[in-house]
């Protein structure tokens, strides 16, 4: 070889000595792909996790939509003769009541005897449809007053203390909506049973049972365990989903360890999801029983 010769090598043999470089696509696949796999493992490896909160409120948007249609329909054909009338200023009479001053306790229970009265007159003039169509209205006009932020009289006719009752039970915080807006429409009409001395879940479709006992056992977090308690099984007979599971959680809140521990046992055994069986790991722990 002559000095001016220079010894190459061929361009395959060049490739394969030269490292190859991961392009940053590549290079991202990969680090994804291993951090979803470390991940699995991490969710694999038993651990003690505490509850920390119950499953959200499901509810069927066919079902919400067909109870609102009904309502519209109903609402169209409300009585509007003077028995239907005299029930009507009776509600919003109770409304006003509400948010006064100066009404007497005997004023009160008057007004209740008279209301009880009123609806059992409209369901003799028209049946209990015409108590139903009466209520949707009700329903109609709650809605109204939401929309166009009414206020004064207009309003208290309608609402009275509702919106302290809905803060109370967590459906709004600082007025403020939490919970889903066909919860806070079942409520009211929940409401407008009771004034009308019905039982306040009187002729709620499937829905709104589950709407009314859902948000109570799930979402009001500042409700008494027992009432939640009782709430979840109404909840549960409407056919309410994931009750178990919320039973489970219900039962560790209001600090009884030992019978999450065994509720949590059968909702592991009944879905062998990891999830559950960390949260029996840390009833387990709490309860000072050895973990498997």
């Amino acid at each position: 070889m002559t000095p001016h010769q220079v010894k190459t090598a061929p361009p395959a043999a060049a490739a394969a000595a030269t490292p190859r470089r991961l392009s940053p696509t590549r290079l991202g696949v990969i680090l994804f792909a291993a951090a979803v796999g470390a991940a699995g493992t991490l969710l694999a490896l038993p651990r003690a996790v505490e509850p920390r909160e119950l499953p959200g409120l499901v509810l069927d948007p066919a079902q919400i939509a067909r109870v609102q249609a009904d309502d519209a329909r109903a609402a169209s054909r409300a009585p509007t003769d003077a028995t239907a009338g005299a029930l009507t200023e009776l509600v919003a009479a109770q409304g006003l009541a509400e948010v006064g001053t100066g009404e007497t306790p005997n004023d009160a229970r008057e007004r209740f005897v008279r209301l009880g009265n009123a609806a059992l007159g409209v369901e003799r003039a028209h049946g209990e449809a015409g108590v139903l169509a009466l209520r949707a209205r009700a329903v109609a006009d709650f809605e109204r007053v939401l929309a166009t932020r009414a206020r004064g009289e207009a309003r208290d006719r309608v609402v009275g203390s509702f919106p302290r009752t809905v803060e109370r039970y967590g459906v709004t915080r600082a007025g403020r909506l939490r919970a889903p807006r066909f919860v806070l429409r079942t409520l009211y009409k929940a409401r407008w049973n009771s004034v009308c001395q019905l039982a306040a879940t009187w002729q709620l479709a499937p829905v709104e049972r589950r709407a009314f006992h859902g948000w109570l056992a799930l979402g009001a977090d500042t409700a008494a365990p027992a009432e939640r308690a009782a709430a979840l099984d109404a909840y549960a007979a409407a056919g309410g989903v994931r009750s178990g599971e919320a039973r489970a959680g219900l039962t560790w809140l209001a600090g009884d360890l030992q019978r999450a521990e065994e509720l949590y046992g059968e909702t592991l055994a009944r879905t062998g999801s990891l999830r559950f069986r960390n949260h029996l790991r840390a009833a387990r722990l709490a309860t000072g029983h050895a973990l498997e």
